[in-house]
């Protein structure tokens, strides 16, 4: 009886592990937008101008064509034509017009996406973007200069749904932040299925614009966004070019009602600063017509503190026009009459209390000045990714309101960098991301400025500066081609011995022995000398030879690297590398697409109980091991990123891998491992 009931639980837990595995497997990573050239809504443009659009991922190059992008006039249907290139290593596509543009016109740039069935652009799995991804620019007589953030410049800071967005829900109203106040009066937002408009109502408070359609949106259908130059702030300045977007909805309407996430002060705390603001985040983004000192109010009792009532991002502020009373007890109200874009409204009020500090406390306000802890990239760094967004972490909580691109500046000699900031109250950490990528070699400098305050209104003492220079280190990923399809590939066998556990496809080419499996789990498919496996190892072949063959800024290790930390970039080693004596960490620097690049002449092992970390963003997708012969991984070991080996690769028992396992020559050998696919 007790080996029946061993077994069972035995064939139990393999179908939940399996199923696990496989369930994270399943969910694939569709190709998204990640940065043009030139960014939306700038004017001044050159006629001459190549368009260039980054991926997040390597795209199918036959899907790059008329067919899925196009860049014609605005309220033209005629394309421009021209010449098109596409990279899987920089992951670029580049469009050359053939003539030179007109001058002083807008133009309209559609990256087609599901909705164009099949010629919606694709990855190699035949993944289609979901949504399409539209942007515009306009050409002027003079090249387009990198100033923003001026309390002269309008400009869209941010949008909700965000651009080339998808399985939006179809009740859900559409947001325009802006940079400065804006005149409530201000026509110029409109909402399109293709060249038929919707019906809807535009509404203008503080910073926000929000387009509520009057009915719900179709299902799966895609919808471009305009916000024109009609547009204007409290001082009549209007955007320099239309500002366009697009997303696309799913098959569901928004039925969730909002609630509050964080509060501060936090509720029961009994020496609040008598010079507190009061603030909520919410659990999605808000419809800021909803958020009034009506609806968000504190009290003394039964008195109504008056103040005033701001909202940025998920966060609404309450300001009271006064100090606070000394020893009081105060109660925060936000009622059920807020709502988020959707229209749907909070189930029930929100009230939480807290007390100030006490008359014969001194200080009774807060006195203190917020200070920056980390900037990221620190002072000094060189070769910062041209891609990098810079990150400030504050002492503590900040205002959002004074967070912005008029406070957080980045700056190559006289020029402003373009760009957008975002602020999230909950780590205190706020993101200067440029529109458009760094130039090579060139300095910058960031400075947040003393317009930004805490809470309580204290302001940094000094303009806090940190210096940077960009460069090059961060290399492209290299293209793995049909490679990237498999978990593991191997050239002569693969062989699993006691409970293994593959998290993926399986290849072997040119080899014919698969054994162990089951046991082991497979939870892809397997292809064996099959023309699948085969396109694999030659695309196999030209990712090895790519990361081997990469002499941009190499940093030269050697012998046992254990106890060490790597930022991105090419490290290389002239003969064999270990990682022994300690475990190595990767740290992307806040940075989500850095790269890390291995090239190893010779073997390469990592002994018992050694683990590579990564940090910062670093992903295993991201980090590439070249291994001149082969790759070994002792007991319980514990491993990140792609391993390409021109022989083998062997685990161990108990080894694990989140990355791939990909050898050209040799075979890949498994003991009781579980390789898990990036």
């Amino acid at each position: 009886m007790f080996k029946i009931k061993s077994a069972i639980g035995l064939l139990v837990a393999l179908v939940a592990i399996s199923s696990s595995f496989l369930s994270s497997w399943a969910v694939p990573t569709v190709p998204a937008v990640v940065l043009t050239v030139p960014a939306n809504g700038v004017a001044g443009v050159e006629t001459d101008q190549r368009i260039e659009v980054t991926f997040n991922k390597p795209i199918n190059r036959s899907r790059v064509n008329k067919k899925t992008f196009a860049i014609t006039e605005k309220d033209s249907t005629s394309p421009i034509d021209g010449t098109m290139s596409y990279s899987n290593k920089t992951r670029k596509l580049s469009f050359k017009p053939k003539h030179q543009l007109s001058d002083d016109t807008q133009y309209v740039v559609r990256i087609k996406g599901a909705e164009a069935k099949k010629h919606g652009l694709r990855d190699f799995r035949g993944n289609v973007m979901k949504s399409d991804y539209v942007w515009s620019f306009r050409t002027g007589s003079n090249a387009v200069t990198d100033v923003i953030s001026e309390a002269n410049s309008l400009i869209v800071s941010s949008t909700s749904p965000v651009n080339g967005s998808f399985d939006i829900l179809r009740n859900a109203s559409v947001l325009a932040t802006f940079n400065n106040n804006i005149n409530s009066s201000s026509v110029g937002f409109t909402l399109a299925r293709g060249t038929s408009p919707v019906a809807g109502i535009v509404s203008n408070l503080g910073k926000n614009s929000t387009f509520i359609p009057t009915a719900s949106l179709a299902a799966n259908t895609t919808y471009t966004a305009t916000v024109t130059t009609q547009v204007q702030d409290l001082a009549g300045n209007t955007l320099a070019n239309d500002y366009l977007w697009s997303f696309r909805t799913g098959d569901e309407l928004d039925d969730s009602e909002p609630t509050v996430v964080t509060v501060s002060p936090v509720a029961g705390v009994s020496d609040a600063a008598l010079n507190s603001t009061v603030t909520a985040e919410f659990s999605e983004a808000m419809d800021p017509l909803t958020l009034t000192t009506t609806t968000v109010s504190l009290k003394q009792g039964t008195t109504l503190v008056p103040g005033t009532v701001t909202y940025s991002g998920k966060t609404v502020v309450f300001s009271p026009s006064a100090f606070l009373t000394a020893g009081s007890r105060d109660q925060a109200v936000i009622n059920n009459q807020v709502a988020e874009l959707a229209a749907y409204q909070m189930v029930s009020e929100y009230i939480w209390c807290f007390n100030t500090r006490a008359a014969d406390i001194d200080p009774n306000l807060d006195r203190v000045a917020p200070q920056v802890t980390v900037v990221s990239p620190a002072n000094g760094t060189t070769a910062v990714a041209l891609s990098r967004a810079v990150s400030i972490t504050f002492s503590e909580a900040m205002s959002p309101a004074t967070i912005n691109t008029t406070s957080i500046v980045l700056s190559q000699g006289a020029a402003l960098i373009s760009g957008a900031v975002t602020y999230n109250g909950n780590t205190g950490v706020a993101v200067f991301t440029p529109t458009s990528n760094l130039d090579i070699n060139n300095g910058y400098l960031l400075t947040v400025t003393t317009q930004v305050t805490d809470l309580a209104g204290n302001a940094l003492a000094v303009n806090k500066v940190s210096r940077f220079t960009a460069g090059q280190n961060q290399h492209a990923t290299v293209a793995l081609g049909a490679a990237g399809t498999f978990t593991v590939l191997a050239g002569s066998t693969v062989t699993a011995t006691g409970f293994a556990v593959v998290n993926g496809d399986l290849g072997l080419s040119p080899g014919t022995s698969v054994t162990g499996f089951p046991p082991a789990i497979l939870t892809g498919t397997s292809h064996v000398n099959n023309p699948t496996s085969a396109q694999a190892q030659l695309d196999l072949t030209t990712a090895y030879n790519d990361a081997a063959g990469r002499t941009l800024s190499p940093v030269v290790v050697a012998g046992n690297i254990g106890g060490q930390t790597f930022g991105p970039g090419l490290y290389k080693s002239t003969s064999t590398l270990a990682i022994s004596s300690g475990d190595v960490t990767l740290d992307a620097q806040g940075d989500p697409d850095a790269i890390f690049i291995f090239q190893i002449a010779s073997a390469f092992s990592v002994t018992s109980g050694r683990q590579v970390f990564l940090i910062n963003g670093a992903v295993p997708a991201n980090v590439f091991w070249q291994v001149g012969t082969s790759a070994t991984f002792e007991t319980t070991s514990v491993f990140k990123g792609i391993i390409l080996a021109d022989q083998s690769v062997s685990f161990d028992t108990g080894a694990t891998l989140d990355g791939r396992a990909l050898a050209r020559i040799g075979a890949v050998s498994l003991d009781a491992n579980t390789i898990t696919r990036p």
